[in-house]
């Protein structure tokens, strides 16, 4: 007894760039793009795009860059959240690291 034919699907081509898929995996993963250190004095932030890890002083302006870069491509409200998660959670010094980083967002926008 033979069986019919199984006919193939044509696979299905995504038509965004490699960064643009990074960044939506990024915004829908579970997994953090910022790991906090000791007293939030320091950070580790992962770059979806270049999947590369920086450890940052918070009050450095590589840090700040950094952060306002990854806003801009659009990880702001993931990026706001795990900095509220680490306030209420983990130490309250990072609400006030939200605070500056707010402030930057809206001088830079002026």
């Amino acid at each position: 007894m033979s069986r019919p034919p199984v006919k193939k699907k044509a696979a299905v081509e995504d038509k965004r760039s490699k960064e643009e898929i990074a960044l939506a995996s990024a915004m829908t993963s579970q997994f953090s793009i910022l790991i906090p250190l000791y007293e939030a004095k320091h950070v580790y932030i992962k770059n979806p795009v270049t999947s590369k890890t920086h450890h940052l002083s918070t009050s450095s302006e590589a840090f700040f860059d950094m952060f306002i870069e990854l806003c801009e491509k659009g990880l702001r409200d993931k990026l706001r959240q795990e900095l509220s998660n680490f306030a209420e959670l983990i130490d309250p010094t990072w609400a006030e690291i939200l605070n500056n980083i707010d402030e930057r967002l809206l001088a830079k926008s002026q």
